[in-house]
């Protein structure tokens, strides 16, 4: 499951569980009853008024943090998401982007 967007914000988060998340959980027969995030502003904010937190009230999921300035948290995600951009990069520019990624390794 993957999604390009162009920009990052709490309608892009919620876009993301409600388009892609959320759907491929149901169809393996979960209900995703809880989430993990980092305690960016993308995710985290006033119930009232932030799209996220509304999205994830609307949907009753749970919403669980990282420790503060605590990397060691949320490292297994960190560990995955590195090779996954690289690898979904090279797929979509193709040689271009190894090309890039060597040069930008030279810098």
């Amino acid at each position: 499951m993957a999604k390009l967007y162009d920009r990052k914000n709490t309608l892009v988060a919620a876009d993301m569980l409600n388009d892609k998340v959320i759907p491929w959980f149901e169809e393996e027969g979960i209900r995703l009853l809880r989430i993990l995030t980092d305690r960016g502003t993308d995710y985290c904010g006033n119930r009232e008024h932030h799209e996220f937190q509304l999205f994830l009230a609307l949907e009753d999921i749970d919403h669980s943090k990282t420790r503060a300035r605590h990397p060691q948290s949320n490292g297994i995600v960190k560990d995955f998401t590195e090779p996954f951009k690289t690898n979904f990069m090279r797929l979509l520019l193709g040689r271009r982007y190894t090309t890039r990624l060597k040069i930008c390794k030279k810098i």
